[in-house]
């Protein structure tokens, strides 16, 4: 996401070409020297990024929730993020349902493993700088648990209930 100049008369072609040398302009000025140690292509890295652009409700939160896909992925456990399956959707169902996780798409992060084959959206600078360099941590869960965007982190799945709970005890999650 950015913003662009242009004239009024520019064709589709034309803005499409301006959003690609932008967005190669930007993703040129990110160091990606970790991208082997994290076993992932720059294309991989961009795909991550589109996730962490979706998810993230904070600034702070990008690194964190970049090192939880990236542990997630280490461990094979499935990314199973609510993004991927409205992106799956082709619409927000306004809240993700159970039902909702079924849908049959190698977009939904529940029913496949990995990650998704493409990006889901476009991602701002700082999405692709935290998918390029992650926190290192050994969370494996977020949530939200701030009316602010602001995510709980969790090494356990007991941990991640936690917070759960008490994200719906304090109105944050129905």
């Amino acid at each position: 996401p950015a913003r662009y100049e242009m004239p009024e008369d520019a064709t589709a072609a034309e803005i499409l070409a301006a959003m690609a040398a932008e967005t190669e302009r930007r993703v040129d000025t990110v160091d990606w020297s970790r991208l082997a140690s994290l076993g992932v292509s720059k294309y991989e890295a961009l795909i991550i990024a589109s996730l962490i652009q979706r998810e993230a409700g904070t600034e702070a939160d990008r690194p964190l929730i970049a090192s939880v896909i990236y542990n997630r992925l280490e461990a094979g456990i499935p990314l199973q993020i609510d993004a991927t399956v409205v992106y799956a959707l082709g619409e927000s169902p306004g809240r993700v349902l159970a039902e909702h996780l079924e849908i049959e798409s190698p977009w939904n992060t529940y029913r496949i493993d990995g990650l998704p084959p493409t990006p889901i959206g476009t991602s701002q600078i700082q999405s692709i700088e935290a998918a390029a360099d992650p926190a290192e941590t050994d969370y494996l869960f977020y949530v939200l648990v701030s009316s602010d965007g602001s995510h709980g982190f969790s090494r356990t799945y007991e941990e991640h209930q936690e917070k759960i709970a008490k994200a719906k005890a304090e109105g944050v999650l129905p």
